[in-house]
């Protein structure tokens, strides 16, 4: 942060899923309501042969972390995004299944509280990667969000983004637009909102 306020540069940070359609949905459609709860859920498969096809993978000084930094960032960007920023949190980490290849934790749980408490679970010990999935209680309507597709009270919306979709599914659509707008905040001198403070 420091850099950036003496280079007069402009940091962007790829929180890509913020732009995603069924994403952006979901704030808009949350805006001004009070959520109860909330909670995300994120359960991959990554096992030691993943560890071990690069060097820095599992170690907290090349890593910096396992599951929480790694597989599931996104999904709990999205979660602070949506209900904001904890004032308290109690969370645990643990290395279940693969503490004989890695340093780091693979599985993570963190239960935040708030103005809009919400739980969060992640671990790359399922024998599967499964759909990632976030669910929002708010003012009596249970929102349901699994990548292009949003239940609320089981009415279903379905969003095709305009952006094509790089990699894996659950990268989403979102990398287009957001270096779109970042390049546009720097022809016209725009903030970009996902800055390094955020």
């Amino acid at each position: 942060l420091e850099a950036e306020r003496q280079s007069g540069a402009m940091l962007g940070v790829c929180m890509q899923n913020r732009y995603n359609a069924s994403n952006l949905f979901v704030k808009e459609h949350l805006e001004g309501k009070r959520i109860d709860n909330a909670s995300g859920i994120v359960f991959w498969h990554r096992d030691a042969a993943y560890y071990a096809s690069g060097e820095w993978r599992g170690k907290w000084e090349t890593e910096g972390g396992g599951v929480l930094i790694n597989q599931a960032l996104h999904t709990l960007d999205l979660l602070i995004w949506i209900c904001g920023e904890p004032s308290a949190m109690t969370a645990a980490i643990s290395t279940l299944t693969l503490g004989d290849h890695i340093e780091v934790e693979d599985t993570a749980t963190l239960i935040c509280e708030g103005e809009h408490p919400f739980i969060f679970s992640a671990t790359n010990c399922a024998a599967r990667d499964c759909p990632v999935e976030l669910t929002l209680l708010a003012e009596g309507e249970c929102i349901k969000v699994l990548s292009r597709d949003v239940l609320v009270n089981g009415q279903l919306h379905h969003f095709e983004d305009s952006y094509k979709q790089l990699g894996k599914a659950c990268y989403g659509s979102g990398h287009e637009a957001l270096i779109t707008d970042f390049y546009d905040c720097i022809e016209n001198g725009r903030h970009f909102a996902i800055d390094g403070a955020e």
